[in-house]
């Protein structure tokens, strides 16, 4: 692995970190649809909690499928004039 690459994966894992961190520690941030909010208005603090961690499980296998499929491009790309 050349050092090029090493900086490009740590580059990475910082990055994914990095969101990881925003979408946890972020929680009153995080949007809703106006379904939701209207249902979580309703709700006691606990409840609204419960909702806003539903509502994130229920984005992360599309934005999982996304980063994957983004991932898989960048891995197999090929520079430009290149045949095989």
């Amino acid at each position: 692995m050349t050092m090029g690459q090493r900086y490009l994966r740590r580059l990475g894992w910082c990055a994914l970190l990095a969101t990881f961190a925003l979408c946890v520690f972020c929680a009153p941030a995080l949007a809703q649809c106006a379904m939701c909010k209207a249902t979580g208005s309703g709700l006691d603090a606990k409840a609204a909690r419960y909702l806003n961690i539903a509502v994130v499980l229920m984005v992360s296998p599309p934005v999982t499928i996304f980063c994957g499929f983004l991932y898989l491009t960048y891995k197999h790309r090929r520079p430009p004039g290149d045949e095989g």
